[in-house]
C-alpha cells in the first residue's frame, strides 16, 4: 500500500538480532533482496532505525552513507522510516524510486510518517495476538496432561499418558521417560 500511495518501489525490513535489518516483504524489487542484510547505521534503512526517525535521499549514489547494493540495481531515490511499537524498533519500511524520478518531498516524509505508525500497530497486533494464540495452546496442552494424568491409577498408564501429552505440548518426534 505505501508503494502504490508514494509511487514507489518498497520494502519492509524487520529487526533481527538487534543490530541489522533484514528485508521480510518488498513491492516492484526482485529477489536480490533476499540476501541484503542492513547494519544499523548504514544505508537509509540501518540510519532510519538507529536515529529513530525518518528521512529522504534524493540521490541515494552519491550520499555517504549508501549500500553499493542498492544503487547497483537502480535505486536513485529513497525514504526510510522507523516501525516503532511501545516505544520498540521493529523494522523500517523503505520506499524507492529509480533514475529519472521525482524526489521525495517533505510532504511525502509527513504521509509515509502516519503510514508507518499504523504499520507499526499493525504488526505489534499481530504478533500479540499470535503470543496469546500460543499461550492460550500451552494452558489446553497443560489441561490435558492434568486430566491424563489423573485418568489412571494404573503407573505404566499414567507414564504412556504423560509421554503422550508431552510430545503434543512440546511438539516433539518422541519422548522417552526413564523411572530410577
Amino acid at each position: 500500500r505505501a508503494s502504490e500511495l508514494l509511487r514507489a518501489e518498497g520494502i519492509i525490513f524487520f529487526l533481527e538480532d538487534e543490530r541489522t535489518l533484514v528485508p521480510r516483504a518488498w513491492y516492484g524489487l526482485g529477489p536480490w533482496l533476499r540476501d541484503v542484510r542492513v547494519p544499523l547505521g548504514q544505508g537509509v534503512a540501518g540510519t532510519c532505525a538507529l536515529e529513530r526517525r525518518g528521512m529522504i535521499v534524493n540521490e541515494y549514489r552519491a550520499w555517504p552513507n549508501a549500500l553499493p547494493v542498492y544503487w547497483q540495481y537502480g535505486i536513485e531515490r529513497t525514504m526510510g522510516q522507523p516501525l516503532i511499537a511501545r516505544d520498540r524498533l521493529l523494522g523500517v519500511i523503505s520506499v524507492n524510486r529509480g533514475p529519472g524520478s521525482e524526489p521525495f518531498t517533505q510532504v511525502d516524509l509527513a504521509t509515509f510518517e502516519s503510514f508507518a505508525i499504523q504499520a507499526a500497530l499493525a504488526l505489534e497486533n499481530a504478533r500479540l495476538y499470535r503470543a496469546a494464540r500460543r499461550h492460550a495452546e500451552h494452558l489446553e496442552a497443560l489441561d490435558v496432561v492434568n486430566r491424563q494424568v489423573v485418568s489412571s491409577l494404573q503407573f505404566e498408564e499414567v507414564l504412556r499418558n504423560i509421554a503422550n501429552a508431552t510430545l503434543r505440548f512440546l511438539d516433539a518426534a518422541y519422548v522417552a521417560v526413564w523411572v530410577a
